[in-house]
């Protein structure tokens, strides 16, 4: 369901195909990172260099940048996956939660998404039910951290 670009999807898939053939318990972080970096070897696949925020730059440095875009990110996922016809209404939401779960690296984040996801996930039995759950989440996110510290005053204007 990812939209990315012909070489960011090829790079992905690759990394999908070496994935699946590991066969060891765990992956290092650095045998993964060298993985990564020498998949541009495959023809047309390739990560962008550096990061350029658009829709999810804040009123500082610090603010929204990777959290805003992991949001858009899933998000678009749920939206291609219920466009698409995907069979799971969890599919998306799924991985999401995994993603969060592993490889977040902001733990207390990952705890707090962890206990709202399990609220009402059971619930979710359409493709469009994804779509207004994940929104759902999003917005009661949006909602605590509003006038937090680390929280953008630009995006309550978004």
């Amino acid at each position: 369901y990812f939209p990315g670009r012909p070489v960011v999807t090829n790079l992905l898939k690759s990394l999908n195909s070496w994935l699946q053939n590991q066969t060891a318990d765990h992956i290092s972080y650095k045998e993964f990172k060298e993985t990564v970096d020498d998949m541009p070897q495959v023809l047309y696949a390739a990560l962008p260099e550096g990061v350029r925020w658009v829709g999810c730059q804040g009123s500082q440095p610090h603010f929204r940048g990777y959290p805003c875009g992991v949001w858009t990110l899933f998000h678009v996922l749920t939206v291609q996956a219920s466009n698409t016809g995907g069979s799971d209404p969890k599919e998306v939401l799924k991985a999401m939660r995994n993603y969060v779960h592993h490889f977040f690296g902001c733990r207390y984040c990952a705890e707090h998404f962890e206990n709202m996801a399990k609220e009402g996930l059971n619930e979710v039995n359409t493709l469009i039910s994804a779509v207004l759950w994940l929104w759902s989440r999003h917005n009661r996110v949006n909602n605590r951290i509003a006038g937090k510290k680390h929280h953008s005053p630009l995006a309550s204007k978004l």
